[in-house]
């Protein structure tokens, strides 16, 4: 039987990170499925490939304000 997916987590890109990848298999392989969303200001087409390549989606309108995350959308990211 297939687990249920309870989590969201959203992986935070910075320009071409070499960490990128290696963060998303890790959250991907967790014990429990979960739905992972790359979060960026710097898109460009390492990222997009990253996200291409697992199959996940790009949140591109971010607003950090005293340390807190806002997304933009975020209701519609979590229902995907």
């Amino acid at each position: 039987m297939e687990q249920e997916i309870i989590h969201t987590f959203l992986v935070l890109a910075y320009k071409e990170s070499p960490y990128l990848e290696n963060a998303v298999k890790s959250v991907l392989n967790q014990e429990y499925p979960s739905k992972v969303v790359i979060g960026t200001s710097t898109d460009n087409e390492y990222i997009r490939s990253i996200a291409d390549k697992y199959h996940l989606v790009i949140q591109l309108k971010m607003v950090v304000i005293l340390g807190i995350l806002i997304l933009a959308g975020v209701m519609e990211i979590i229902q995907l």
